[in-house]
């Protein structure tokens, strides 16, 4: 077996963590790549996406309450999705997250720094591979001494990040012409509704923070705290992004760009350095989330022998090491990979929509499996009620699909590198399977790590 992490982080570093993921590098390119698709409609569209993870919280704060784990969205699915088909929901938990795993790590996880890197490529002689190349180096190393190292730099980052959007904000707000914010948005259901979905997909990592379970204190309570600072300064700044990208700008010009172009338009130079300092700060602190959760979810296949044992190997700061280098080797050639951003962001949203919907499923047969959980003393708040936990979790599940669909639908390349994703994690568990006897069967909730009297 792979030996777990026993460090832990506060709660102050739990909320660093969910600013870092939820405000990060998406932030300075979606509400952007957004706005080239429907216009002024992306100002509606945060409130959309706070009401849609609303809706998702009461199962998400329930399963989080009673079975606080790592790698969550990875053993959720894998122990409590079909309880009574243990293979089947190992195969649909192992891949998602390799999907997940694949589309971030391979495809996108330079995107979290590529419009800092795009402010210095254009105002200094360093290049924007240089650059983000650095950055993801720098992002592996601190991962590699732990969690608590991990805590400490969100921390020192969440307030950098602030002032890097408000440094953006102040003077672009005044720029703003009215002109282009009342032209009218695209008459296009179909675009409309993808628009959400990618609006949507920068809001869902704040969800992952149930990623981190045993790696925070009194998960119970830090999480769902997490969640909802995440959620809601998320959704704030992407509406004031929105705002500046069709306001400075006609969305017509945005097309393929990310916030640069418009903070461009009217910062001096000796600003806009401060503002790509900035946008790579808050890009890096989402790197190191991600390369966090990443190593989690490698390390749980590992554990589980999906991967092989020995890549789960940790390093003396709980970290597993093997699998952090293969992270490392598998995400440089990706900065040099030319996909549209927004078919980068289109596959990454995907995923996160299809980990969400796993868990609104398992949120719908909870209360029917395990009636018993809901009588404990933990769960008389009224979020966790089993009533509302399961049609929130159902209404959650028609939100994600219906997302699902039309995204898939307008970005057919998106689809397909998702779903290729997904068949090459289906063919890694089934090699396994043949190869090797020592694949570890979930047994259901005793299994997670965390155990409560």
């Amino acid at each position: 077996m792979v030996e777990k992490n026993k460090s832990s982080i506060g709660l102050i570093a739990a909320y660093a963590v969910a600013v870092g993921l939820s405000v990060g590098g998406g932030m300075w390119a979606t509400p952007t790549v957004v706005s080239s698709m429907v216009g002024p409609l992306v100002l509606v569209l945060p409130l959309l996406a706070v009401i849609s993870m609303l809706i998702l919280a009461p199962t998400y704060f329930t399963l989080v309450k009673i079975w606080p784990t790592a790698a969550a969205h990875y053993k959720y699915p894998a122990m409590l999705l079909l309880p009574e088909k243990k293979k089947f929901g190992q195969l649909i938990g192992w891949t998602h997250i390799w999907s997940f795993i694949a589309v971030v790590a391979i495809v996108g996880l330079h995107l979290m720094v590529a419009a800092g890197g795009e402010f210095i490529a254009n105002s200094t002689p360093v290049s924007y591979e240089i650059t983000v190349i650095s950055l993801l180096i720098i992002g592996f190393v601190i991962v590699w001494f732990g969690i608590r190292a991990v805590g400490i730099t969100e921390i020192l980052l969440a307030s950098s990040i602030l002032i890097a959007v408000f440094a953006l904000l102040i003077p672009g707000i005044p720029k703003i012409q009215m002109e282009n914010i009342l032209i009218s948005s695209p008459n296009n259901l179909n675009l409309g509704v993808s628009a959400f979905a990618l609006i949507y997909g920068i809001v869902l990592p704040a969800l992952l923070m149930i990623d981190l379970g045993d790696d925070i204190d009194n998960p119970g309570d830090a999480i769902p705290r997490s969640i909802l600072v995440g959620i809601f300064g998320n959704m704030g700044i992407a509406f004031l992004m929105g705002l500046l990208s069709v306001g400075v700008l006609p969305y017509t010009e945005l097309s393929g760009n990310t916030i640069a172009i418009v903070a461009t338009q009217y910062l001096p130079s000796e600003l806009l350095i401060i503002v790509a300092i900035g946008a790579l700060v808050a890009g890096f602190s989402s790197l190191v989330g991600l390369i966090t959760l990443l190593s989690r979810y490698l390390n749980a296949a590992a554990n589980d022998g999906i991967l092989p044992t020995w890549s789960g190997k940790l390093n003396k700061y709980g970290e597993p090491k093997y699998l952090l280098l293969l992270q490392f080797i598998i995400a440089i050639p990706s900065v040099f990979v030319g996909l549209p951003l927004r078919t980068i962001i289109g596959a990454a949203t995907l995923s996160y929509l299809v980990g969400a919907s796993l868990i609104m499923m398992i949120g719908i047969r909870m209360p029917r499996l395990y009636p018993e959980e809901f009588n404990k003393e933990r769960l008389k708040s009224w979020i966790h009620n089993p009533k509302i936990v399961q049609f929130s979790a159902l209404l959650g599940l028609i939100i994600n699909l219906a997302a699902f669909i039309y995204l898939s639908y307008s970005d057919t390349i998106a689809f397909l590198i998702w779903l290729g994703m997904v068949v090459i994690g289906a063919i890694i568990f089934f090699i396994r399977i043949l190869q090797s006897q020592n694949i570890v069967l979930p047994r259901g909730p005793d299994d997670l790590s965390i155990k409560f009297e």
